[in-house]
């Protein structure tokens, strides 16, 4: 089952360059990189934003076509349409990037140049939340809060695709606590009171995953209960993960 994407600010793309039109990289190509034909980045928020204030970032999301590489970059290819991140303190701007092999993958083939870019350090949150922090397994309840941010939207889609019971629990509902008593995950994107109140909800065994602030310890001092924030990393090995199932792979 191919992932649905929920509505995301999403870049201007330019056309894709035919692989006869690349020029030759500016220089040579470090061990390990590969030189980038920027179609789309992702858009950066503005400093105050809401989504500024959450978790560290991974980097920025991009996504491209390959003009020249190193000769170990995970069977990538120049020409070959891919997407990753560039990472915090590397350049960022300019119509061609140098890009780790390791934060690089193909693009998934359902996905336009500017979704993807727009995707990619969400869609990479969104699983190392539940499956690296969370330990997520088939059938198991997860309680995903803030299921209208971008991260949230993309656990939710994510948890259905690998047969997770998932469950968008509304901050106001007054259900709230109940939800999030049954969850075995809860996977967090706002912090603040929200996570506070799931956090004294949480049964014997359960954990919450978040992205938004660490966890306030005197709440997690309970025996029994585990609470987490996700430290954002996008590898190619998750990157091509992330690509089959946007593109239909099966769980």
């Amino acid at each position: 089952m191919a992932i649905a994407l929920p509505a995301l600010p999403l870049a201007r793309a330019a056309a894709w360059p035919r692989p006869s039109a690349l020029r030759a990289p500016p220089r040579p190509t470090p061990s390990g990189e590969l030189w980038v034909d920027v179609v789309a980045r992702a858009p950066e928020a503005a400093p105050g934003t809401r989504r500024d204030k959450r978790a560290p970032h991974p980097g920025l999301g991009v996504a491209g076509v390959v003009r020249a590489l190193d000769g170990a970059c995970g069977g990538l290819a120049v020409g070959d349409a891919v997407w990753g991140v560039v990472e915090p303190g590397r350049p960022r701007h300019g119509a061609t990037l140098s890009l780790r092999a390791a934060r690089v993958a193909r693009k998934p083939r359902t996905l336009a140049f500017a979704e993807a870019a727009a995707v990619v350090t969400d869609a990479a949150t969104a699983w190392l939340m539940l499956f690296r922090h969370g330990r997520a397994e088939r059938g198991e309840r997860i309680a995903v809060l803030g299921a209208e941010t971008p991260v949230g939207a993309l656990a939710v889609r994510l948890a259905h695709a690998e047969g997770l019971d998932v469950h968008p629990v509304a901050v106001r509902a007054p259900d709230f606590a109940d939800a999030c008593r049954r969850a075995c995950v809860v996977i967090d994107t706002l912090g603040g009171t929200t996570q506070l109140r799931a956090l004294l909800s949480l049964e014997s065994g359960a954990i919450l995953v978040s992205c938004a602030c660490d966890p306030d310890l005197g709440f997690t001092a309970r025996p029994h209960v585990r609470a987490e924030r996700v430290v954002p990393e996008a590898t190619a090995s998750l990157l091509r993960t992330l690509a089959d199932r946007f593109d239909g792979g099966c769980p």
